[in-house]
């Protein structure tokens, strides 16, 4: 996993750039370089605003006395100022090659009060992009983490409430009798060394935890211990003959029993 950066720059800087290039890449950072990059034929658009800028970590712009004024610069950095936003910030850097253009600079990019580049700082430039663009990296890897983590817990409630909505119509339509189902997980007994339980209070513990809004460490720690002391093999087992009970369909009407509010 390496970051990747966008170079943006006037053909006419080219000799610096290849030099700055060379150096990030030894710093084992990848630059989409246009002439490194662009096939003979290819459209310039499509590359550029399509696939490069958008899959890069970091946009930078070397703004010299060439680039400011230079069309491809302007359209690449208003591309870039968009993902900018949209990225909550961190996605450019930008340098410039003396006082006098930063002089030249619109109001708005002066405001940025972007550092200057020359033989004398390059080392530390080069350090200073080379630090912003493992940044730039990290934060997109923990962003699309984030939508990750967000599409899966969605995608859970969903299923969460599909289920519900099923059962719901299941009861309404008559096709379990919950009457039978609770008669067969109180008729199950786990009896490990001295600890003796129904199936049906194993249930009730649990759905209790959760109903009171246990966090999901004490839930998972209950559930341990409760498998730990049942044995792994009998609560598996009678899992499925519930489940077995539950998908079969039955000709008399659910029945009303509830759930016992404590663990034996």
């Amino acid at each position: 996993m390496k970051p990747r950066v966008f170079i943006s720059h006037s053909k006419r800087d080219q000799d610096f750039i290849k030099r700055l290039c060379s150096d990030l890449q030894s710093a084992r950072i990848e630059v989409w370089y246009d002439d490194w990059e662009i096939p003979l034929g290819s459209s310039l658009r499509e590359k550029i605003f399509n696939d490069a800028i958008p899959e890069c970590d970091l946009f930078f712009a070397y703004l010299s006395e060439n680039s400011i004024n230079s069309h491809w610069v302007k359209r690449e950095l208003n591309a870039a100022f968009i993902l900018d936003v949209e990225r909550h910030g961190g996605f450019i850097s930008l340098f410039v090659d003396s006082e006098a253009t930063r002089n030249q600079l619109s109001i708005d990019l002066r405001s940025l009060r972007i550092p200057a580049i020359d033989e004398t700082n390059y080392s530390q430039r080069i350090l200073e992009l080379a630090a912003s663009s493992w940044e730039a990296l990290l934060k997109r890897k923990v962003a699309e983490a984030k939508d990750t983590e967000t599409i899966s817990k969605l995608e859970l409630e969903k299923k969460i409430a599909d289920n519900e909505l099923q059962l719901s119509n299941m009861r309404a339509s008559g096709i379990i009798d919950f009457s039978k189902v609770f008669k067969e997980l109180d008729e199950t007994i786990i009896l490990v060394d001295e600890f003796c339980a129904s199936l049906k209070d194993v249930f009730a513990a649990i759905s209790n935890i959760v109903a009171i809004g246990a966090t999901d460490g004490k839930i998972s720690s209950e559930i341990k211990e409760w498998i730990i002391v049942l044995n792994i093999t009998y609560l598996t087992y009678h899992v499925r003959i519930w489940e077995s009970m539950i998908s079969q369909r039955k000709d008399s009407s659910p029945g009303q029993e509830s759930y016992p509010s404590r663990f034996l």
